[in-house]
Parts: C-alpha cells; sequence; structure tokens
C-alpha cells in the first residue's frame, strides 16, 4: 500500500485530493493543512507522494519542497504542487527546486488521477532503490 501525503490549507481541495487519490486505489491518505504539520508527517512516515498546495501558512509548498529535497529522510518522493497562480516563475521555482509536477487550481480530479497515474507508475518496487526524478508536468 502507498501511503501519499496530501498539504493544503483548504479542507475542500484536500477532500479533492483525497477523492482522487483513492480513485487510483491502494494509497492510504495523509492530510496536513500546512507545510509545518508536512514536516511533522514527514518525519513519522514514508511517502510514496506528496502532493501540496503552493499558498499555505507557516511554511509555503515551496518551501516544503526544498525542505523534502534537502532534509527529508527521502529526498526523491515525487512531489506535486498546486497553485492558483498561473505565472511562469512560480512554475520555474517549483520545477527548479524539484518538483514532479504543478498544476493550476481548479484542479479536476480526473486530470490528478492522469498525473497519478503517470507518477505513481513509474515507482520502482523493493526497499532502498532509488528512483529517477518523474518527468516534469504543468497542466
Amino acid at each position: 500500500m502507498r501511503n501519499i501525503l496530501i498539504v493544503d490549507d483548504s479542507a475542500s481541495m484536500r477532500k479533492m485530493a483525497t477523492t482522487a487519490v483513492h480513485h487510483f486505489g491502494l494509497c492510504k491518505v495523509f492530510e496536513a493543512s500546512d507545510g509545518l504539520e508536512a514536516i511533522e508527517q514527514l518525519a513519522k512516515h514514508q511517502f510514496s507522494l506528496v502532493i501540496s498546495d503552493l499558498n499555505m501558512p507557516f511554511i509555503d509548498g515551496l518551501k516544503l519542497l526544498e525542505w523534502i529535497r534537502t532534509q527529508s529522510t527521502n529526498p526523491e518522493v515525487p512531489v506535486i504542487i498546486l497553485s492558483t497562480e498561473t505565472n511562469s516563475r512560480d512554475f520555474q521555482r517549483a520545477m527548479g527546486r524539484g518538483a514532479s509536477a504543478y498544476l493550476t487550481k481548479p484542479i479536476q480530479a480526473p486530470t490528478l488521477r492522469k498525473i497519478l497515474r503517470d507518477i505513481l507508475g513509474r515507482e520502482r518496487s523493493g526497499p532502498h532503490q532509488s528512483t529517477q526524478p518523474s518527468k516534469p508536468a504543468i497542466l
């Protein structure tokens, strides 16, 4: 079973993402309402994927992504950034920090499910195997 972390200060966005993830099958979903809660979850669990909002209180999605890539025990975990921001600067900053995909809100569940299939389908099975960074996507 895959562990998926969904980080968003909007409860409705977390619910939509959770529904899309459950549709994908065999996933246990963990939720965090901001970057600080996400770091706490990342310290306790290994995740197959992190889905994070860009704009959040305390620690935003870019800072969370940077923390994952430089300080977490699983720096290769794929990270999808969600944002209402459509400007290329935010996209480039997210991708430059190692985001696997950047999706602009409002996000439709079928779009998220496609990205989940693309990213999680590339996972390798077995412990201690590194994975290649996911090919970036923007939708």
